[in-house]
């Protein structure tokens, strides 16, 4: 389940007085619709039935189309095999140059 606990930089996740969090999940990571998923189809995770996010990654990084990159050339966290993300910076942070 997707971690909100105040440390890490992460936020807490806060539950109103029926249990749920803002986005309608419990602390067991079942939706208030009664189901695991949300109307959108995803979890407390992000993830769908198929296990897949709606990037086409599942959670081991694997895109849909049998890759660790999608089709524009971006991996799970948005990199590109070079290390560069959409908006010029590399892993570190550091700017490199905007993505054509």
């Amino acid at each position: 389940m997707q971690k909100y606990g105040g440390r890490n930089g992460r936020k807490k996740r806060v539950y109103d007085e029926n249990g749920y969090d803002g986005r309608g999940f419990d602390k067991n990571g079942n939706h208030k619709n009664g189901t695991r998923f949300n109307e959108a189809g995803y979890d407390v995770d992000g993830y769908d039935k198929r296990g897949y996010n709606g990037y086409g990654f599942n959670r081991d990084g694997m895109h849909e189309n049998g890759t660790r990159f999608d089709d524009n050339g971006y991996d799970i966290n948005g990199f590109t095999k070079l290390g560069v993300n959409r908006k010029g910076y590399d892993r570190n942070g550091v700017f490199i140059k905007k993505e054509s």
